[in-house]
């Protein structure tokens, strides 16, 4: 499993029990975790820094009134993958092109659409820059190669306990995934360039 959590940047992906750790400092600390058992020190220190990020002014405004449903990630999610498939096919390539997430925008709202124990699956991940809602109505499984969380994800309690669950599964393959910040965070990132 891959998950980094900084104060504005989340980063989930998949493949579990290879590494995880909790830090914590005076900037807001988080989780770090890596797919790829870590050989080298260095590898680990690519991580450092992530405390520099900062929320994204255009989210300041951003409510769950602003989920209106108009934005739906069912469409999102298919626009991404038909876009990854269409590169695939013109490239003879055989796995999806990194940096093809599905990607929420920031300042606006998509709604998991999921109901009924319904499957959306994102082969090519998704990277939250503005808000991804889960209502309390949504029951359904999410499957993604990898999450990036830089906006807001936001999962509220179910209607109903015994019927409405949100499952998120990651399917992605064992490898690193990299962050391609907003560019609101650009600057956090650049001394690792």
């Amino acid at each position: 499993m891959k998950l980094a959590i900084a104060p504005a940047a989340t980063l989930l992906s998949s493949s579990v029990a290879h590494s995880l750790e909790a830090t914590g400092s005076s900037h807001g600390g988080g989780l770090r975790a890596s797919t790829k058992r870590r050989k080298y020190q260095s590898q680990r220190d690519l991580m450092e820094g992530m405390d520099n990020f900062t929320p994204l002014p255009c989210n300041v405004d951003l409510t769950v009134d602003a989920c209106d449903g108009t934005t739906l990630l069912s469409s999102i999610i298919a626009a991404a993958t038909l876009e990854a498939e269409a590169l695939m096919n013109a490239t003879n390539a055989t796995s999806y092109p990194p940096g093809m997430e599905a990607t929420i925008p920031c300042g606006s709202c998509a709604i998991a659409d999921l109901s009924e124990g319904s499957t959306f699956v994102a082969p090519t991940g998704i990277d939250v820059q503005g808000m991804l809602y889960f209502s309390h109505s949504t029951h359904g499984t999410l499957e993604t190669a990898h999450m990036i969380v830089q906006g807001v994800l936001k999962i509220d309690p179910p209607e109903n306990l015994g019927a409405n669950r949100v499952t998120i599964r990651l399917i992605g393959p064992d490898e690193d995934v990299f962050l391609a910040p907003h560019p609101h965070n650009t600057m956090a990132c650049m001394s690792y360039t």
